[in-house]
């Protein structure tokens, strides 16, 4: 290109900038933007006659993600002992089509957030937004001092380079408000320096709480302008706490004082929740009120007893006060009847139920009322009844298993947990004759333990010094084991554990060399520790013992972690001995090889 052709297009933009008499056509350079941001703040500032001294920000030659500080003074009399502190400032300009009335967004670099994180004292963060056609100025800020920026950085993935965050506005129809966030700065600053971060959870429970609230308007929910403070030992003061996901910032306060309603103590003390713009008391786990819109709510859940007791109290609190609730009280009121008569028939048959519930279904009233009827020998339920060995009573799921026996006055009902082998025999019938068996045989393919409430270890225990050493007996004894053993794997409950060690023992006892009863108790064995040598000799010896037995030796290479046996055996398994297998607890172990 020529120097004439030069010329010729510098004189058309020469041109073209004199005919753009208002700057409609003008780009806006960030350089320009930050410097009349920096003005603007300092002459914002200096409304304050002197409290601060903003002519350390520079308006040129930026820093490495700071601009400079504002020092802060007690009065305007410049003397060292009136200065309060300095605010290391970050300051953006910001051009924009229109200001933003409420909260706004600014995407920062992450290597800057990087940077403050290297500075104990934290920046206060200010952005200008100038609109293009007016050149209308507006500041907004964000505090980043250790608290805010742990918690954005709990946000941030390894290959961000920049990140938004909200900034706040400065309103300037509130008189003082700059001041007040310079000044708020500092408090919370001086409360973070130099002190450890926690993130409170369900563990740490704190011995005193403190919350530095910087919100303008109590609708405004932005935890960015809410610092915590938590004292969690007496040997360390207050130090900054950051919510959970999810939490919510209030207070809890105990109010140690029986409530009583008519004479009847229903709750030993009180719970005054404190939140942002409520207050609410909660009665025992699942009642609360709330004080500004005057709404009970309930939700009853829990043991029996709690249940019996929060209803009892709902029910009160309905018919004393005027509360839209009282369409509730005739089903309420038949509810805590069934409820009542439930436990009492319970306790006749020796059951005790502690278990916490879920909210209670129709069904399980029905099923309550059913219960009831058979305990009081209601005529139209029993006649009803098919007498069999095994009777179970649904609740939440969940059985209590009976044993009913029918005679001239009706039918008498068994706790099936109530040390029942003194109460009566159980026995099958095979080729004539009746053999007696352990009870808790007829629970085989049936139910498991941990789906039983009313399961009681000390009668399971009880019945195996009761039962008879005979080949049909020990063979549901053995499958008992199993039973037991795969309820331990779901649930570790160390009681079916304890369980299969003693009806094992009691089955070695009899027969100490039969070759099942060995491989079931390593099996057990293997679920708290590996097998010893002398352990793994009995399986080898086993193994040769039982060359043609498949279904065995494939548990036996499930328990000495032999890969290609363990698949060589199993294939040679029919497909029914696969799909019984594949109910066995042995099966578990093989997942875990």
């Amino acid at each position: 290109m020529d120097i004439a052709t030069i010329k010729n297009n510098n004189l058309e933009k020469i041109d073209e900038m004199l005919e753009d008499e208002d700057g409609i056509n003008v780009m806006f350079s960030n350089k320009w933007a930050e410097h009349e941001a920096t003005i603007f703040l300092q002459q914002e500032l200096n409304k304050y006659r002197g409290i601060f001294d903003a002519s350390g920000i520079t308006t040129k030659d930026k820093g490495i993600s700071y601009d400079g500080r504002i020092e802060v003074m007690n009065n305007a009399s410049e003397k060292r002992k009136e200065w309060i502190g300095n605010i290391d400032v970050q300051v953006k300009g910001t051009c924009v089509d229109e200001i933003k009335k409420g909260n706004s967004k600014f995407q920062i670099e992450v290597t800057h957030l990087e940077n403050y994180t290297k500075n104990p004292l934290g920046v206060l963060f200010f952005v200008v937004q100038i609109q293009k056609d007016t050149l209308e100025k507006k500041i907004f800020y964000r505090y980043l001092l250790p608290v805010d920026l742990q918690k954005i950085f709990m946000t941030i993935k390894t290959t961000q380079e920049t990140k938004s965050i909200d900034i706040y506005p400065i309103d300037s129809n509130q008189k003082n408000m700059l001041k007040k966030k310079c000044l708020e700065f500092l408090k919370a600053r001086d409360m973070q320096v130099g002190k450890r971060i926690v993130i409170l959870d369900e563990e740490k429970q704190p011995l005193e709480v403190l919350v530095q609230d910087f919100r303008e308007d109590k609708n405004d929910y932005l935890k960015d302008k809410v610092y915590m403070y938590v004292k969690l030992n007496n040997d360390e003061g207050l130090v900054p706490a950051i919510m959970p996901e999810g939490g919510i910032i209030g207070a809890v306060q105990i109010i140690e004082q029986p409530l009583i309603l008519k004479g009847i103590k229903f709750y030993d003390s009180i719970k005054k929740i404190i939140n942002e713009d409520e207050i609410i008391f909660q009665y025992g786990e699942n009642i609360t009120f709330n004080m500004n819109t005057k709404k009970l709510d309930f939700k009853f859940q829990g043991t029996i007893d709690e249940m019996i007791n929060d209803m009892s109290f709902v029910l009160m609190l309905i018919n004393i006060t005027e509360n839209d609730c009282k369409h509730l009280c005739d089903s309420l009121e038949d509810k805590i009847n069934i409820i009542k008569e439930f436990k009492k028939n319970l306790k006749k048959i020796n059951i005790i139920l502690n278990d916490k519930f879920p909210p209670f279904r129709d069904v399980d009233y029905s099923n309550m009322k059913h219960f009831n009827n058979l305990i009081n020998n209601d005529k139209d339920t029993i006649k009803n009844i098919d007498i069999s060995r095994l009777y179970a009573i649904k609740l939440c799921g969940k059985n209590i298993l009976l044993l009913l026996n029918r005679d001239k006055e009706g039918i008498t009902v068994y706790n099936f947990f109530d040390d029942i082998s003194k109460k009566m025999t159980i026995t099958i019938k095979k080729k004539r004759q009746y053999i007696r068996i352990c009870p808790y045989s007829l629970l085989i393919e049936k139910l498991n333990f941990e789906d039983i409430l009313n399961y009681n270890k000390k009668s399971v225990s009880l019945s195996i010094d009761d039962c008879e050493n005979n080949d049909i007996n020990n063979q549901y004894m053995n499958l008992l084991v199993l039973m037991l053993i795969n309820s331990y794997d779901k649930t570790k409950n160390e009681e079916f554990y304890q369980l299969a060690e003693e009806f094992i023992d009691k089955l070695l006892e009899w027969e100490p060399n039969d070759n099942i009863y060995i491989v079931n108790q390593l099996q057990l064995v293997k679920r708290k520790r590996e097998l010893t040598d002398t352990e793994k000799s009995k399986l080898y010896n086993i193994k040769n013992e039982e060359n043609d037995n498949i279904e065995l030796l494939y548990g036996i290479s499930i328990l000495l972690e032999n890969k290609s046996d363990i698949d060589y055996y199993y294939n040679r398994l029919d497909a029914k001995s696969k799909k019984e297998f594949s109910k066995f607890p042995i099966e578990k172990l093989k997942n875990k090889i």
